[in-house]
């Protein structure tokens, strides 16, 4: 009866660096993408922002995975932080107009591959 071979520890490893290095660099090239795709279709503003809602999603993640609720302090400063992003960018004058629903799945898709590729960064 054969036996089946073994992969070395080396080869494994480099196998689970190659994937993870994969992930990484389509997460990035995913954010690059769609952050452009949603300022075509929405205020750029309004794109910015939503991008910026990575962080919450970094939190969510965190709290889904680790079943750890965060500090009180950090939902405050989420909403202290997406608020702030929304005057710095000046979101209130952009005007919503009509929105485009495709912009909006562009713009959190920004979001969810920002969060991405930061929990799978160094």
């Amino acid at each position: 009866m054969a036996h089946p071979r073994r992969r070395s520890s080396a080869c494994r490893w480099k196998h689970s660096r190659f994937g993870h290095t994969l992930m990484f660099g389509l997460a990035v090239g995913t954010a690059n993408a769609a952050l452009f795709l949603a300022i075509a279709r929405l205020p750029v503003a309004m794109a910015i922002v939503l991008q910026n809602m990575a962080p919450a999603l970094v939190v969510l993640w965190s709290l889904l995975t680790h079943r750890r609720r965060p500090a009180a302090t950090v939902p405050i400063a989420l909403a202290a932080m997406i608020i702030g992003v929304a005057f710095v960018v000046d979101l209130p004058a952009a005007g919503t107009g009509q929105i485009s629903l495709t912009g909006l799945a562009y713009g959190l898709l920004t979001a969810v591959a920002v969060a991405s590729f930061s929990i799978l960064g160094p």
